[in-house]
This record gives structure tokens, sequence and C-alpha cells, in this order.
């Protein structure tokens, strides 16, 4: 149960447009996870969301950047440098001197998404069992590797 729910083709094609023409400016995940007991239950009752944060990046890079829809700039525009103009965050410098905050990107990393092996502890997602290539390889926040994942 998502809100907005997964649309149709001709929807994730608006959406592939939007992203190439810069109509949409940026790409978040909500990253709603939800523990098993609370999502099963009656429809009605589950709380709207899913896990997002560790299947964005090999499901962007999968479906966008792999096949040349939008390129690597693109997706480090609209999933980092643009959320955060739009929150008024200042920009992440690389330089000298300067804290780290990265997320590492293995573009050939071939993977299945396995909701068994997520680190949240929330494990619903809709792409369960959907192979992608590029991951996230880490996070290092403030010079510090915070997260780095295996393979």
């Amino acid at each position: 149960k998502m809100n907005p729910p997964l649309r149709s083709e001709a929807d994730r094609q608006a959406l592939i447009a939007g992203l190439k023409d810069g109509t949409l400016d940026a790409v978040a995940t909500d990253h709603a996870p939800h523990a098993i007991h609370e999502k099963d239950v009656e429809f009605d009752a589950a709380p709207f969301g899913i896990l997002g944060l560790e299947t964005a990046v090999g499901l962007m890079w999968t479906e966008l950047v792999g096949p040349k829809i939008l390129s690597l700039d693109d997706l480090i525009r609209l999933m980092s440098s643009a959320p955060r103009k739009i929150l008024g965050l200042p920009a992440v410098r690389i330089a000298e001197g300067e804290p780290a905050n990265w997320t590492l990107i293995d573009p050939g990393r071939k993977w299945k998404i396995d909701a068994d092996r997520f680190q949240s502890l929330s494990r619903n997602t809709p792409f369960h069992g959907r192979s992608c290539t590029g991951a996230s390889a880490g996070i290092v926040h403030r010079s510090t590797v915070v997260q780095s994942f295996g393979g």
C-alpha cells in the first residue's frame, strides 16, 4: 500500500519525460518502512509506505542511467544537489579541507533486490526479486564511512 500508488506504464513514461525535460527537478524516496506486523493487516488499516532508501540508486541506475536515458550527472543532480537546494541546504563541496559527505556508487554491480537482506528492519518492497545493475556501495558522512554495503 503506497500513496501515491504505483501507476500505469503511460504514467511511468510521463515521469521519465519530466525528468529528461526538467519539468521534474528532484527524485527522493519517502522511505516509509514499516514492520511486517504493521503491514500484515486489512488493507484499509495498513499504513502507507514502502522501503525506498536501499533500492533507489539501483533502480534509478538500472532503469535510467544504464540505458542512457539520464546521465550520471543527472542522477547526482536529481538525487543530491537538487533536493538540497529545494530544502535550502548548502551544496556539498568536494574540495581539500571540506568534510566528505558522499554516497559511493558501484555502477557495474549486478544484484538482485532481496528484502531478506535489507539493512532496514522493514521488508516491504514491490521490487523483491528484481535484478539491478548499479548500487550504493557505501555512505561517507563527515569524512567517516558510516555504512559499507557488501555484495
